[in-house]
């Protein structure tokens, strides 16, 4: 929605808007995950997050065992790799 404000102009003008509002967009969601972090035992933020959270748990599940022994592998050898360059 921020920048459909910047819809009607040329070109450079909406990259150099998109770049100077971007900061702005990334600095008012970081504030509104701490505000919301803050207060959740408040009904209304509740509410507000509820939305947020379902997106969430639809999008996302819980790993299997599977994809647990394989993060754990990667990792080890993720691992190993970094003590043979530090050698």
């Amino acid at each position: 929605m921020l920048f459909s404000v910047l819809a009607l102009l040329p070109f450079l003008w909406k990259v150099a808007g998109k770049i100077l509002l971007l900061p702005i967009l990334a600095g008012l969601a970081y504030e509104y995950i701490r505000f919301t972090a803050a207060h959740l035992d408040s009904p209304i933020v509740c509410w507000l997050v509820r939305p947020i959270l379902a997106l969430q748990h639809l999008t996302t599940i819980e790993p299997s065992l599977d994809m647990l022994e394989v993060s754990i592998a990667a990792f080890n050898a993720m691992r190993a790799k970094e003590e043979q360059l530090a050698l």
